[in-house]
């Protein structure tokens, strides 16, 4: 199954996909429009998805007072309607249980995220955007039967997602093994 997995961001968007599995980071600076700056992202997402079955995309992080949260809602957005136009089903884990699967702990530090996914599976993520997608991947993988929980932790998280996503088990006969 083609899966791919992005963490949103306005600066630096994560991506991790394929078998064997390959990630990467996409870097944007401050453009002078905003707009062509999120053009951008969309196109880029939409390159690595154009063949996916499944895209999961970190869920929306709520902080207040955050002058760049406005943008990255809309970021997402845009993402996904792009993908509903192409009719790609998606994921959205929350940011905890991303850490949570990453790191065993839903509190966990991005710096934490990044050096569990290297001890844990290997991959060596340049950023935390690459760990979180590569996380993000790991996650579904785990929920397509592709690979297992490594730990509770991840089961926990996993069996969550398939609790308040059921329409997941569609992707594999194998979902329930986990």
């Amino acid at each position: 199954m083609k899966l791919m997995a992005l963490d949103l961001s306005l600066t630096g968007t994560g991506w991790a996909g394929g078998n064997p599995l390959a990630f990467g980071t996409f870097k944007f600076g401050k453009p002078d429009d905003p707009m062509a700056r999120l053009f951008e992202i969309r196109r880029l997402a939409m390159e690595k998805c154009s063949d996916a079955e499944l895209v999961l995309i970190e869920g929306p992080a709520f902080a207040m007072n955050d002058p760049g949260s406005q943008e990255r809602s809309g970021l997402a957005y845009l993402i996904r309607m792009a993908l509903w136009e192409k009719n790609i089903p998606v994921l959205l884990p929350a940011p905890n249980q991303l850490k949570k699967f990453a790191a065993g702990s839903g509190a966990a530090k991005k710096e934490m995220v990044i050096k569990e996914v290297f001890r844990n599976w290997g991959y060596e993520a340049a950023d935390n955007n690459q760990a979180d997608a590569i996380a993000l991947a790991l996650i579904g993988k785990c929920l397509v039967g592709e690979v297992q929980p490594l730990n509770d932790s991840q089961r926990e998280v996993i069996a969550a997602l398939r609790q308040s996503n059921p329409w997941l088990k569609r992707f594999s006969a194998n979902t329930e093994a986990a």
